[in-house]
């Protein structure tokens, strides 16, 4: 478990139990049920738990959906927390929902909003298989075709998530 400014990611699997307590918590003797929040147009974005400020979600519901900017700034009108279980290590075969995950902390920073989460690694290792185009061939060099790691084929090579992920990280 580790605190950063109030907010708090869990590292490893099976931890939605932590999750879970610390949303209990900060929802107190608030009963959290499912809630709809109006975005933009009039559509709905529907908030599986939510009380006293928090929405809870697991990742899929919020980045593996069609889901933007607009959205989000609808979310944090009314809540300052959110609890996200699941965040994936991610990479090529999960580009689109980087970018949504980016967006996501992005409209989260721009809105004061904090953010608990379950994730399969530390911020780091989230985004470390997103490399930009420069990161791409300085890695190449140093890899011959026979000694790199199976997973190198999830690499994504894409500037400008490679850049934006460190605003994310930090």
């Amino acid at each position: 478990m580790t605190s950063a400014q109030q907010g708090f990611y869990f590292v490893g699997k099976n931890l939605s139990i932590l999750l879970e307590q610390k949303f209990q918590e900060l929802v107190g003797e608030c009963k959290a049920v499912q809630q709809e929040v109006e975005v933009i147009m009039g559509r709905k974005l529907l908030i599986p738990l939510g009380a006293n400020g928090c929405a809870c979600f697991h990742f899929e519901e919020l980045c593996d959906r069609p889901l933007g900017a607009a959205d989000y700034f609808g979310l944090f009108k009314k809540f300052h927390t959110l609890a996200l279980e699941g965040v994936p290590i991610f990479g090529l075969h999960n580009r689109t929902a980087a970018y949504r995950f980016v967006t996501l902390v992005d409209v989260m920073y721009e809105n004061k909003a904090r953010l608990l989460c379950t994730a399969e690694g530390t911020p780091f290792e989230l985004f470390e298989r997103i490399v930009t185009v420069s990161d791409a061939q300085q890695m190449a060099p140093r890899t011959s075709s026979r000694s790199r790691k199976s997973d190198d084929s999830n690499i994504c090579v894409d500037n400008e998530l490679g850049f934006a992920k460190d605003r994310t990280i930090s």
